[in-house]
Formats: structure tokens, sequence, C-alpha cells
């Protein structure tokens, strides 16, 4: 997939701004191409090797490689000091991974942590934590682009999707207990 990306990006970063577009998308390009010379890199045999797990990770490339291609190719009009008066601008590729990443890794990481053994009392840490940076978020603001606000609420919410996960995985398997004996 970041093969493909790589190389889907080159006449997309042309075709967005000529040469001067390839040079400005030049950092993200050559990340697409080492993410996928590493892919290439890798024994086959690595885990995950069933199908479920590899589309799995496949989608959760395309969530953040799509987003971050698409954000740095693309030419956004912004306010310039007046009314009328308006500048080309492009989004940062980092604030796109920064703003995307924990959205996408979330859901994994919910199903991961109420699937471990101490699984509940992590995501209780983890959203007393995250919750607790909400409420005093001195600390949040020396991340860059203002993303601490965003990592917090996003670590509450994944806290609470892995206990709502784990309560419905105890009951199923209650349920299942009951109808086998």
């Amino acid at each position: 997939m970041a093969a493909i990306s790589a190389g889907v990006s080159v006449p997309a970063a042309y075709w967005s701004g000529g040469a001067s577009g390839l040079s400005q998308n030049l950092p993200t390009l050559v990340g697409l191409a080492l993410a996928a010379a590493a892919v290439l890199a890798a024994p086959p045999d690595l885990p995950p090797v069933d199908h479920r797990s590899r589309r799995a990770a496949a989608l959760t490339a395309l969530a953040l490689g799509v987003p971050m291609v698409v954000g740095s190719v693309t030419v956004f009009e912004v306010p310039a000091g007046g009314p009328e008066l308006t500048a080309s601008a492009r989004p940062d590729p980092m604030f796109l991974l920064a703003m995307f990443a924990p959205l996408v890794l979330a859901f994994p990481a919910a199903v991961g942590l109420a699937r471990f053994r101490y699984g509940a009392f992590l995501a209780v840490a983890l959203g007393a934590t995250s919750f607790g940076l909400q409420l005093y978020p001195y600390p949040l603001y020396e991340f860059p682009y203002d993303m601490g606000g965003h990592m917090a609420w996003t670590g509450t919410m994944t806290a609470a999707a892995a206990l709502v996960i784990r309560l419905g995985l105890r009951l199923r398997l209650a349920w299942h207990r009951r109808q086998t004996s």
C-alpha cells in the first residue's frame, strides 16, 4: 500500500504545483517510499499472517496514509489579513498525522486493552489520566499543533470503549458458558 501511495503521490504532487509542488511534498514522498521499502524488505512469515490481520493492517495504513497524501497535495485558501485577501497554504503533514493517528488507532487500542488480562485496570488508569489532563490542561500545552487536548480526549474515549468492549466480552463468555452447561 505504501509503494502504491508513493507511486500515486508523485504525479498528484506534480499536478498540484508543478516542480515546486513536488519539492514541497518531498518529505512526505520520501517517507512513503521508506515505508514501502521497509514493508517490502520484511520477511513474509512475520506476524500477522492470517487474512483478517492483514486486512486490518491494510485498512489502518490506508486510514493513515490517504488523509496525509490528500492533505499534503491540496492547496487551501486561507484569510491573509483582510476580508478580501487570501493566500495559498498547505497543511503540514505532521499536523495531519497528529490529527488522524490517534483517531485511527483508538479502536484497535481499545480492543487490545479489552482482551488484555489486566486491561480493565489499564483502561481505568488511561481514562483517569486522560480525563485528569483535560481538567488540568497545562501539560498539554507542550504538544505541538495544540494536539494535547485532542490526544487526551482520544485517550479518554479509548479507555471508555475498552471498558465497554471488555464488558461485552465478559457477557458473551458468561452467555456461552450458560449455553454449554
